[in-house]
């Protein structure tokens, strides 16, 4: 799906008000989360992507089956380098009641003293993310 040239200009505007750094690009989207730093990186490398992630196309699809223009934007709370293997049983699964979801991630936390370190690194990105985006959205808002 092709992004709306004028939504993108928008966003580059908005960017740049916001004084965020930003890049334009192809945006892979994937059915599953790709946990393993080397698989990111070569499927990003193959299809000239900028970022992988799991919902764009879906809300591509939608709008263009509506008419309507699109344009994903996205705050990264990780590198492509940002290694997953064995967070994604960190991950909340529906249908599990909330005592065995903490369980496991006690259990995986005890068994593995580096997890800890490694999911204050992802959610320090996930918080500097959000704060782009907002920013982003109030420039972006503010240009409407």
């Amino acid at each position: 799906f092709s992004a709306s040239e004028d939504l993108l200009e928008s966003a580059r505007r908005a960017a740049e008000g916001a004084h965020l750094a930003y890049r334009l690009g192809r945006v892979l989207t994937c059915d599953q989360v790709v946990v393993e730093p080397e698989l990111r990186a070569h499927v990003g490398e193959v299809f000239d992507a900028v970022a992988v992630e799991m919902e764009g196309a879906a809300a591509a699809q939608v709008a263009a089956g509506e008419g309507l223009p699109f344009a994903a934007v996205r705050a990264i709370s990780d590198e492509s380098s940002h290694d997953f293997v064995g967070l994604e049983d960190l991950l909340e699964y529906r249908g599990h009641p909330r005592r065995n979801i903490w369980q496991r991630r006690f259990r995986l936390a005890v068994s593995d003293a580096g997890t800890i370190a490694r999911v204050r690194e992802l959610a320090r990105g996930r918080d500097l993310a959000l704060a782009s985006l907002e920013a982003f959205m109030r420039s972006f808002l503010a240009q409407r």
